[in-house]
C-alpha cells in the first residue's frame, strides 16, 4: 500500500479562470440587494403617524438696495422619521425656491423674479455628521446636530427675489416660498457616491442602491419614513410704496453654521 501511495505523485491542482457573470448571476445579484434593502428597511421603524407638517415662517418683504428682498426660517422638515431615515444612511435633497408675482385681479398672474438654493444632504455614519453639498457635489458644510443642519439650510436672510426697477409702483405684488425635501433619485445617489470616493472616503462595496431598481429605491426610502415633505407660504399683496428699508442683519449666534 505504502509503494503504491508512493508511486502516485499527487497531481498539481489547476488555477481556474474566473467565469464572467452571466445574466442569470446579474439577477441573483439584484435579488440579493434588494433582499438586504428590504431587511434594513423592515428593521427601521416605521414613519411617525401623525407628524407635525412643515411650515415657513415668511417675513414682509423690504427694500434691499436695488432689490426688494425677504426672510424666512423653514420650520418642521426634518422630523424624527426623516432624521432616522437620514442616519441610516440615505441622501435626500432640499429645494427651496422664491418668486415675486404680480397680482392681477382680473388676468393671470405674473412672476416677475426669483431665486433659489438646493442642496444634498449625507449622514456620514463614521463621524457622525451631516455633510451639505451644493448641486455639483462640493461640499458646503459640514455639521453635526439637526439644529445646525436647520440653521445651514433651512433659512434665508436677505433673498433677494427682483429688481425694485421691475416694479411697477401702481401694481400689486406678492412673494411666493416653497421648500421640497425629498429623496434623491437613484441616479442621484450613485453619482454622489462616486464623487464621495474620491472626495472623501471610500465606502465599501457599491453602495446601498447598488444593483437595485430604480422603481424599488422609492417605495423601499418610504418604508423608512424618507418621503417628500413640502411646505408653502405667501406674503399678503402690498405695493411697492409701501415696502420698508433693509433691516438690520441678525446677530452672531443665528448665523449659519461652518463647523
Amino acid at each position: 500500500m505504502r509503494a503504491a501511495a508512493e508511486g502516485h505523485a499527487l497531481r498539481p491542482m489547476r488555477r481556474l479562470s474566473a467565469r464572467p457573470a452571466s445574466a442569470l448571476d446579474r439577477r441573483r445579484g439584484v435579488a440579493r440587494s434588494m433582499l438586504e434593502l428590504v431587511a434594513f428597511c423592515l428593521l427601521r421603524p416605521a414613519a411617525a403617524a401623525g407628524a407635525p407638517a412643515a411650515a415657513i415662517d415668511l417675513a414682509s418683504p423690504y427694500i434691499a438696495g436695488a432689490h426688494v428682498a425677504v426672510d424666512f426660517q423653514v420650520d418642521g422638515l426634518f422630523d424624527a422619521s426623516v432624521v432616522e431615515a437620514l442616519r441610516s444612511g440615505l441622501p435626500a435633497s432640499l429645494v427651496i425656491r422664491w418668486e415675486l408675482w404680480r397680482d392681477r385681479a382680473s388676468w393671470w398672474d405674473t412672476e416677475i423674479g426669483g431665486g433659489g438654493s438646493a442642496y444634498k444632504i449625507l449622514f456620514d455614519v463614521v463621524d457622525e455628521s451631516y455633510g451639505v453639498f451644493d448641486s455639483v457635489h462640493a461640499r458646503m458644510t459640514v455639521v453635526r446636530s439637526i439644529g445646525a443642519l436647520e440653521q445651514a439650510v433651512c433659512s434665508e436672510h436677505g433673498a433677494k427675489v427682483a429688481e425694485r426697477s421691475a416694479l411697477d409702483p401702481s401694481g400689486r405684488y406678492y412673494v411666493m416660498v416653497e421648500a421640497r425635501l425629498e429623496p434623491l433619485e437613484i441616479g442621484a445617489v450613485r453619482d454622489l457616491e462616486q464623487w464621495l470616493r474620491g472626495g472623501i472616503r471610500a465606502r465599501d462595496g457599491g453602495g446601498l442602491f447598488s444593483g437595485v431598481p430604480r422603481q424599488a429605491v422609492g417605495v423601499l426610502k418610504g418604508i423608512v419614513g424618507l418621503g417628500e415633505r413640502s411646505a408653502f407660504a405667501r406674503t399678503p399683496s402690498f405695493r411697492p410704496g409701501e415696502l420698508q428699508p433693509e433691516r438690520a442683519p441678525p446677530d452672531a449666534t443665528s448665523s449659519r453654521p461652518h463647523d
